[in-house]
């Protein structure tokens, strides 16, 4: 009767995680973010300690989640690695243009963003850009938003790459 346990083990730590991702998401609602991000924190350990893949559904919405109370404590680095994450499992749960996978990859791009990581930034405001035209349609604030920021992405890339080449051309 090992596997009976084993299951009923998967059977309770899968409530448990559920439990723990429905408190954060209300901790996030009454603007604990602190607390919020603890609690998905303590989910996505529970996922892995139920073997629950890095692309599974649930650790996709903890990781999410986990991001999303990052901004609110505005600790980027952890808005960043929970919104790679996130956008990971999005692709597997939305392999077409979906509207909730669009708007995580916009975000992450912004968040990359601002760690001056322009040039995965860029990249990701691609994607968000192809799906939102999609998803959004070309003039919807969120579409129109990320073509903005994508042009000021490629400028700021295209300006950095000019000033390195200029410091490469004094050392000469």
């Amino acid at each position: 009767s090992s596997s009976s346990s084993s299951s009923s083990s998967s059977y309770s730590g899968y409530h448990q995680i559920k439990a723990l991702l429905n408190a954060a998401h209300e901790h996030l609602q009454r603007n604990e973010a602190g607390e919020a991000l603890q609690k998905y924190l303590g989910a996505i350990q529970s996922c892995s300690q139920e073997g629950l893949g890095v692309k599974h559904a649930i650790r996709t919405r903890a990781h999410s989640g986990a991001a999303h109370a990052s901004i609110e404590l505005g600790q980027w680095e952890s808005a960043a690695t929970h919104f790679l994450q996130s956008v990971e499992g999005f692709e597997v749960a939305y392999p077409d243009a979906h509207p909730v996978k669009a708007v995580e990859i916009l975000l992450c791009a912004k968040v990359l963003w601002l760690k001056k990581e322009t040039d995965l930034a860029l990249q990701y405001l691609r994607r968000a850009f192809n799906l939102l035209e999609i998803t959004h349609g070309p003039n919807h604030a969120l579409t129109k938003e990320c073509m903005r920021k994508e042009r000021e992405a490629s400028a700021e890339l295209a300006e950095i790459k000019r000033q390195s080449q200029d410091s490469l051309d004094c050392d000469d």
